[in-house]
């Protein structure tokens, strides 16, 4: 399939072996559109030799995309712990990644999450003994 779109370019393109396997072993849910959408990246980003390290990682790891946000696991654990938990624990884990993201400075995660810090100051003060090991709010 790959070689009909490529066949339809003004430019030759190359896939490595190695590349090859990654997108043969990829599950391609858009079928025919997503193969076309990456071929045509290629060309506009001026790409003639196709190496597996520069696949996006979606395709490197064989993870479908889709519009969800919140998985069946996500899921699983608001019917276990409640909504009102699962939220609070869903906060606490995005601020910690956004902090460690910005060099473990609050004040630069909170600007990056365009929110105010003394309000994620004060969540992480008033939850910082909630768990989902808890199952009742404090």
């Amino acid at each position: 399939m790959f070689e009909y779109f490529i066949s339809k370019q003004l430019i030759q393109i190359v896939i490595t072996d190695e590349a090859k396997v990654v997108l043969e072993n990829y599950s391609w849910p858009r079928n025919t559109r997503e193969i076309q959408d990456l071929v045509e990246n290629w060309v506009i980003n001026g790409s003639r030799l196709i190496t597996a390290k520069i696949l996006p990682n979606n395709i490197k790891k064989n993870i479908v995309q889709t519009n969800r946000v919140i998985s069946d696991y996500h899921l699983d654990l608001v019917e276990e712990y409640g909504l009102t938990l699962f939220l609070i624990m869903m906060k606490k884990e995005i601020i910690e990644h956004m902090t460690k993201r910005n060099n473990g400075i609050l004040k630069r995660a909170s600007s990056a999450m365009n929110t105010s810090y003394p309000n994620i100051s004060a969540f992480l003060k008033t939850h910082k003994d909630k768990s989902f090991f808890s199952k009742r709010l404090r």
